[in-house]
């Protein structure tokens, strides 16, 4: 198989292609892609003589091992990857916005009060809403492995209570790109977005630097 990715706008009225290729040559794209940038990630907040730190699974997680590592979440979308980097638990996710079949998926997916919310928004303004929840949903699960199952949030300010304080953020991406962070501590992570050949974006700022 041979996939062609295009993004919002397609057909008649044109449309981005957002990604190319074979599954496969995908996933190992995306795969070496967001590894180097965590890398440069990594070197940028640490400086290069940090630890000898490296990336391991731990349940199907991507973990960073080695001594004083720092946690991270990596995601990738289309030719977009991203990854995040904290002192505590973090979790972040990408998507490449599409202007249909979202909706069939928010009534699977999402609680019936969001999906009903969903629904009665202008047609415009749906697809953003919809992905501002998704991604919020799988950032929180990257941090809890869970999500509540109500009252996630709202397109002002969102975070998650289990006890603990929680920093959540939607992040400035280029289109057709969403994305929302989520770290269960009270300051902001560092969120590092890279796409194509463009060099790698600070996206989410946190407090710490080498």
């Amino acid at each position: 198989d041979y996939v062609v990715d295009i993004g919002p706008g397609a057909g008649e009225h044109g449309g981005e292609v957002v990604a190319v290729g074979t599954p496969e040559a995908r996933r190992r794209r995306q795969s070496i892609g967001v590894r180097a940038l965590l890398a440069v990630a990594l070197d940028w907040l640490f400086g290069p003589e940090h630890p000898p730190w490296w990336l391991d699974r731990d349940g199907g997680r991507p973990v960073l091992c080695g001594e004083a590592a720092p946690c991270i979440s990596l995601a990738h979308s289309g030719d977009g990857v991203i990854c995040a980097v904290s002192n505590r638990p973090v979790g972040v996710d990408i998507e490449v916005r599409r202007d249909r079949g979202f909706l069939d998926l928010a009534r699977f997916e999402f609680p019936s009060e969001e999906s009903e919310q969903l629904t009665a928004l202008p047609t415009e303004q749906q697809a953003m809403r919809f992905y501002r929840l998704w991604t919020a949903r799988e950032a929180a699960f990257k941090v809890f492995g869970r999500t509540q199952q109500s009252g996630l949030l709202d397109l002002d300010e969102w975070r998650f209570v289990y006890g603990e304080a929680i920093y959540g953020t939607w992040l400035d991406l280029p289109f057709p790109y969403v994305g929302a962070v989520a770290a269960m501590s009270q300051s902001p992570p560092d969120v590092f977005f890279h796409l194509g050949v463009d060099p790698p974006l600070q996206v989410g700022r946190g407090c710490r630097r080498s």
